[in-house]
C-alpha cells in the first residue's frame, strides 16, 4: 500500500491528512490532524502577515510535516488559501517554508479552493447527485454547485469565520448590533452572486465551523470524524445554537462539550455565516462533511484519475 499526505495551510488553522491507497485503488484515512495557528490574524486590516503569526504557522507546518513523514507518506502536497492569497508579504512565508522545510506550497485561487472542497464532498460520498457545497474557512467561504460530472458554478466569498469575527464581532460577548452588521455584510455578498440556489438540491457543509457544530450537537469530548460525517444539522437548531452562543462570554463558550477551546472565539462568525447561507438558499437542513480541502487536495494530486470502480469502493468503505 502507498501513503500520501496533504497540508492545508489556512487562515485560521493548518490541517494535515495522510491517506493510503491499496492495490485496487481504494483510499482510506490513516491520520488527520489540525493545529490552530492563526496565520491570517490581522491580515484583513493590515494586508500583511504578522511576524508572530508566521512563526506560529511555520512551527505548525514543520511539526505536521514531521508527523506525516513518520507515518510513511511517500509524497506531500501543500496548499495555502485566503491569507497566503491576499497578504502582501506572503512570499516571505512561502520562501521560509521552502528553504527550511524543502516544501513547496501552492497558493490556491478561490476557484481552485472551491473545486477541491467539492471534490472532498464527492469523494466522501455526500455529493452523489446534484448538490450545493458550502465550505466556511477562516478567511473565505466557498460555495460550489455541481453534480456527478464535477462543479458547475464556483464562488469564493471574502468572509470567513476568523475575518468575520475580527471585523464585526468584537466584545465579550459581542453586542446584538454587531451581529446585525455582520449578517448584513454576509447577505450583501450572497445577494451579489450569480448562483441561484434551490432547496431541492441538497446542501453539504464543509470546514471547521460545520464539523464543530456537529460535535456540539453530539456532545463529543474528542473529535470523531466518523460520527460527524453525514450528520444532518437542521437550520432551526443552528439558529438556536447561535442565539445561545452569542450570549455566552468567551470563558463559558470554551467549556462547552464539542467546542474546542481554540475555536470558541471564531465559532460566532462561522455560525453566523452558515445561518445566512441557509436563509439565502432556503434549505431547512444540511449534511456535515467530515472531509475537507486537504482530502480533496490529496486526491486531486495523487489520485490521478478517478475511475467509477475506485470511487464506488472508496465511498462504500468511508461511509459504512
Amino acid at each position: 500500500m502507498t501513503r500520501f499526505a496533504a497540508l492545508d495551510i489556512g487562515t485560521n488553522s493548518i490541517k494535515a491528512v495522510v491517506m493510503e491507497r491499496d492495490a485496487v485503488g481504494s483510499w482510506s484515512v490513516v491520520s488527520d490532524r489540525v493545529v490552530v495557528a492563526r496565520l491570517g490574524l490581522g491580515v484583513k486590516e493590515t494586508g500583511r502577515l504578522d511576524p508572530a503569526a508566521m512563526n506560529r504557522a511555520a512551527e505548525a507546518v514543520a511539526g505536521l510535516l514531521r508527523e506525516v513523514r513518520r507515518a510513511g507518506a511517500a509524497d506531500v502536497a501543500a496548499a495555502g488559501t485566503m491569507a497566503l492569497r491576499t497578504a502582501a508579504n506572503a512570499g516571505e512565508f512561502l520562501d521560509r517554508v521552502r528553504r527550511s522545510l524543502d516544501l513547496d506550497v501552492a497558493v490556491l485561487s478561490g476557484e481552485d479552493e472551491a473545486r477541491l472542497s467539492f471534490a472532498a464532498a464527492a469523494a466522501g460520498g455526500l455529493a452523489r447527485g446534484d448538490c450545493l457545497v458550502a465550505d466556511i474557512g477562516g478567511g473565505s467561504t466557498e460555495l460550489v454547485l455541481g453534480g456527478p460530472g464535477g462543479p458547475d458554478v464556483r464562488h469564493s466569498l471574502p468572509l470567513g469565520a476568523l475575518h468575520c469575527t475580527e471585523r464585526f464581532l468584537t466584545g465579550d460577548p459581542p453586542p446584538e448590533a454587531a451581529f446585525q452588521r455582520a449578517a448584513d455584510a454576509v447577505d450583501a455578498e450572497l445577494a451579489a452572486l450569480s448562483l441561484v440556489p434551490s432547496p431541492a438540491v441538497p446542501l453539504v457543509g464543509i470546514g471547521g465551523t460545520v464539523t464543530t457544530l456537529a460535535a456540539i450537537r453530539l456532545g463529543l469530548h474528542a473529535h470523531d470524524g466518523a460520527a460527524i460525517h453525514g450528520l444532518a444539522l437542521e437550520a432551526a437548531g443552528i439558529t438556536e445554537l447561535l442565539e445561545l452562543l452569542r450570549l455566552l462570554p468567551l470563558a463559558r463558550r470554551r467549556r462547552l462539550p464539542g467546542l474546542p477551546p481554540e475555536r470558541a472565539d471564531i465559532i460566532l462568525g462561522g455560525t453566523l455565516i452558515l445561518t445566512r447561507i441557509l436563509a439565502w438558499s432556503g434549505h431547512h437542513a444540511l449534511r456535515a462533511c467530515g472531509w475537507g480541502l486537504r482530502h480533496g487536495l490529496l486526491l486531486d494530486r495523487f489520485g490521478r484519475s478517478f475511475e467509477p470502480s475506485q470511487l464506488a469502493v472508496f465511498r462504500k468503505n468511508h461511509t459504512d
